[in-house]
């Protein structure tokens, strides 16, 4: 899809995740298959239910599965990632932050991004903030989720939207 949002929903265990993680570092090399997408270097954030596990257990896992060692600064996941701050920088320079629907809103706002990768439904006043961070760069963001709490705001506000042809969606 080439749309600004695009919903990545399934059952458990359907590959949405590893479908997130490898749009997001396509992204971040800036190369991608199938899409015109900004050249590196690119500002993503990929944002989980938690650090212990979402991040952590699943996100970086994956991540780190995709992204190709001569990406890795000296070919180390280790030299790559900093952990006190979760920030993952390439060698082309783009940078991947990890985020947590646990922290305060204020963690969300800041520079601009150039995508978003929401893992599981987000709540509504995080993902209305992490867009406002993709105005400028005309960037893009994804969800990869289980509608586990059934018809929510994402249901409404942009679920329905999709399916009633918006082209943004």
């Amino acid at each position: 899809s080439s749309a600004y949002v695009t919903l990545y929903i399934g059952g458990n265990r359907s590959g949405k995740t590893v479908g997130g993680a490898v749009e997001s570092v396509y992204r971040l090399l800036g190369k991608h298959p199938y899409k015109k997408i900004p050249e590196a270097p690119v500002r993503g954030r990929a944002i989980a239910v938690d650090f212990n596990y979402g991040v952590d257990m699943i996100m970086i896992p994956q991540i780190s599965q995709y992204v190709p060692p001569s990406y890795l600064i000296n070919g180390s996941w280790e030299d790559s990632y900093d952990r006190e701050h979760r920030l993952l920088t390439l060698t082309n320079k783009s940078t991947l932050e990890f985020r947590s629907y646990e922290q305060d809103l204020d963690k969300f706002a800041g520079t601009s991004r150039h995508f978003m990768w929401f893992d599981e439904e987000p709540p509504k006043h995080i993902y209305t903030e992490c867009m406002a961070r993709l105005v400028d760069t005309n960037g893009i963001a994804y969800l990869t989720m289980t509608p586990l709490d059934g018809m929510t705001w994402v249901y409404e506000d942009l679920y329905t939207k999709g399916l009633e042809g918006d082209p943004n969606i």
